[in-house]
């Protein structure tokens, strides 16, 4: 139980990065709370009113719903729900039972496709569900958009809830792809024209998005929030992000991505809090092996990283960097990344090249002479295994080579028996901080991060290091609760359908 003890006042060289954090942390509150869709019309059932779920789309209104009965052997088909036909619709399993599942076969298109190429408002809502792409689907679930006359008006609003999406190429795409070679020839950069398209917002919870071939999630010109997901074993990058305007990413555990866990590339602000990120696995000089990787800013926005846990990744744990817009053939314009890291456990990353000439870091910060990057580092917690920090120094408030002392520590070969939120949360628990650990009350002391009540915190309402601390310390999405794979009920372990065999291209 936490008491209430006084705190040191703030500091004032902090307070408008302080309120800057209050400010994205009420935006993403408001934005949950009024996410809702506007689903107001008919009920259509599958199959007791229409065979196929194509049929009911047909068949649907804007504001309908369609209510999908599980079978055996699932729906085999392609979903394709547009704009011109539908503004509104939901579909949705029945009930709390077994999810119906979804599957088709294309190599160029996804399970379900969503299109919006009139720039018209356009809701959609897809609730406990699996989509399957193991039959050779491009993607799980797919939205197209268009040049947009106003780039930053919203025209998309896509809600993902208790959904399970996995062996496509691509999990979750949505929007257009932002990538491009730099001046210098190299992969990287940012298309400005592409920053043209049109921006949605996005919830995307519950769910389970694993062993898609290359990328879990692709989330193009969106804000809102990606809250408690299990995003494991995609044989490239776990999630990656292209011009995120105010953004949450908290409560997810991410863990066996093959490249990059969490990739943020030119975001307007945003708050990556509380999530577990582990093990990507292929080292730093092949492309990868990154637990979160930052790169590059928009309307000086700042990423604030508080309360993760990053750990075991082959490369860096943390790189902070700038990136390139493309502008044309022969100009580039530098974006840089403001950060903010406060009450994260990071260690035992750098491991697949410890003896590499110092390129693997806990925290790897990259200025590239740019006087507009900015990296804070604060109340952190790190062990030793590698290099802790380069391009950057650290205060005092940081703990350096201490042991957190968990309640009882997680083996890594544990999460290969991880398939459910369930499951994970079996083993995160072990994250608990023991009540001798020096990350209780170890935290950032100011009113703003203290721990919210309850839960797992430990000693004082100040700050407790790690994922069970600060405002979000309760995981509300990770309560005992089946949020099980497809199949028979005796899944195959990680270890033996690791996507190494099948990685693909990392361009995005």
């Amino acid at each position: 139980m936490k008491s209430n003890a006084m705190m040191p006042t703030e500091n004032p060289k902090t307070i408008q990065a302080r309120a800057t954090a209050a400010l994205l942390v009420a935006l993403a509150v408001r934005s949950s709370a009024a996410f809702g869709l506007n689903v107001v019309g008919e009920l259509l059932r599958v199959p007791a009113d229409y065979p196929t779920i194509s049929q009911a789309i047909e068949a649907a209104s804007s504001g309908d719903e369609i209510r999908v009965a599980w079978k055996d052997g699932g729906y085999r088909e392609r979903l394709v729900i547009s704009s011109d036909h539908v503004r509104s619709l939901r579909i949705a399993g029945e009930g709390q039972g077994e999810r119906p599942t979804i599957a088709w076969a294309d190599s160029s298109y996804g399970v379900i496709e969503l299109s919006n190429l009139d720039n018209l408002p356009f809701e959609v809502e897809l609730e406990h569900l699996v989509i399957d792409g193991s039959d050779g689907a491009r993607y799980g679930i797919k939205l197209r958009n268009a040049l947009a006359p106003d780039p930053d008006q919203v025209y998309n609003k896509i809600e993902i809830k208790d959904c399970v999406v996995g062996h496509a190429g691509f999990g979750i795409e949505l929007g257009t792809r932002c990538g491009a070679n730099g001046c210098d020839g190299q992969w990287g950069a940012v298309d400005q024209r592409k920053l043209g398209y049109s921006r949605s917002e996005i919830l995307i919870s519950r769910s389970v998005i694993y062993e898609n071939y290359r990328d879990g999630l692709n989330l193009y010109r969106v804000g809102g929030e990606l809250v408690g997901n299990l995003v494991f074993n995609n044989g490239d990058e776990g999630c990656h992000t292209t011009d995120t305007r105010d953004f949450r990413v908290a409560h997810n555990i991410f863990d066996h991505n093959l490249s990059i866990s969490l990739h943020l590339h030119l975001c307007q602000g945003g708050v990556v809090e509380n999530n577990v990120i582990t093990r990507s696995q292929r080292s730093h000089k092949d492309g990868g092996g990154l637990g979160i990787a930052v790169g590059g800013g928009l309307s000086e926005g700042v990423i604030f990283i508080d309360n993760n846990l990053v750990a075991y990744n082959a490369a860096n744990g943390i790189l902070v960097q700038p990136t390139e817009i493309r502008v044309d053939s022969l100009t580039c314009i530098p974006a840089s990344t403001q950060a903010e890291l406060r009450n994260n456990i990071v260690y035992g990353n750098g491991w697949a090249e410890p003896d590499s000439g110092g390129r693997q870091h806990q925290i790897r910060f990259e200025r590239q002479d740019l006087p507009e990057m900015r990296m804070l580092c604060e109340y952190n917690l790190f062990r030793s295994y590698g290099h802790l920090i380069w391009g950057e120094s650290i205060d005092d408030s940081n703990l350096r080579g201490t042991d957190p002392l968990f309640s009882v520590e997680p083996d890594p070969s544990a999460y290969g028996a991880v398939v459910t939120l369930e499951d994970a949360w079996g083993v995160i628990r072990g994250y608990e901080l023991s009540t001798e650990s020096p990350c209780v009350d170890g935290g950032d002391p100011l009113a703003s991060y203290h721990d919210a009540p309850g839960g797992l915190t430990k000693g004082t309402s100040r700050n407790d290091i790690g994922i069970f601390g600060g405002p979000r310390a309760i995981w509300p999405f990770l309560e005992p609760r089946r949020h099980s794979i497809p199949g028979t009920g005796a899944i195959t372990p990680l270890s033996g359908r690791g996507p190494g065999a099948r990685i693909g291209s990392t361009k995005r």
